[in-house]
């Protein structure tokens, strides 16, 4: 993927969160039917090119598989619904960032919830506006990055599901090393029985 940088920094301030929530409220009906729109990969092409002049639409190829084989193409369109929103006019990323946010970033917002929940309920809305802007480098108007990330920390599920994977992770790796422990004990004592 061409990977040319766009973006001043790493994090910059953002549009108004309070815009941004009123854009996901007028999430489009008829989008939240079962099948997608039959111009979904228009709709990614027309918002990556928008945000970034370096893209070769090959890179785009993941967004034009069949519906059935990714059931996150859902939040890959209200993503792009949010980019196409005026006051992110201004901004323009690189293709990385881009295809990172509709695809990896789409598949872990699926995977905490579907569409209608962003949308309808006010703090799962600030959760996909953070992450979206966390992914993009930015921040809400009005804050810095240091408040926006304590306030991801605060309202993401995503988070909160890292953080019960590591805690199961490490509760894991902590029975596999009593039992290994364990092992080792029961060879040791059964060699000092062997000897005597």
């Amino acid at each position: 993927m061409s990977d040319t940088p766009c973006v001043a920094s790493h994090y910059q301030e953002g549009p108004d969160i309070n815009v941004l929530h009123h854009r996901l409220t007028d999430f489009p009906e008829e989008w939240m039917s079962a099948e997608l729109p039959h111009y979904f990969s228009a709709i990614i092409h027309d918002v990556v090119f928008a945000h970034c002049e370096n893209i070769h639409a090959s890179e785009l190829a993941v967004f034009r598989r069949p519906q059935q084989q990714c059931e996150w193409y859902r939040m890959s369109l209200l993503v792009a619904y949010f980019l196409a929103d005026e006051s992110f006019d201004s901004f323009t990323f690189t293709s990385n960032t881009l295809i990172l946010l509709l695809e990896a970033t789409a598949k872990a917002l699926a995977e905490a919830g579907q569409n209608n929940v962003y949308i309808n309920d006010v703090d799962r809305r600030e959760e996909f506006i953070r992450v979206v802007l966390d992914a993009l480098g930015l921040f809400p108007k009005g804050e810095n990055s240091t408040v926006a990330d304590d306030r991801l920390q605060a309202v993401s599920s995503q988070a909160r599901l890292n953080v019960l994977r590591a805690a199961k992770a490490a509760e894991k790796r902590s029975n596999d090393l009593r039992v290994a422990l364990a092992k080792q004990k029961a060879r040791e004592s059964a060699d000092k029985m062997t000897r005597e």
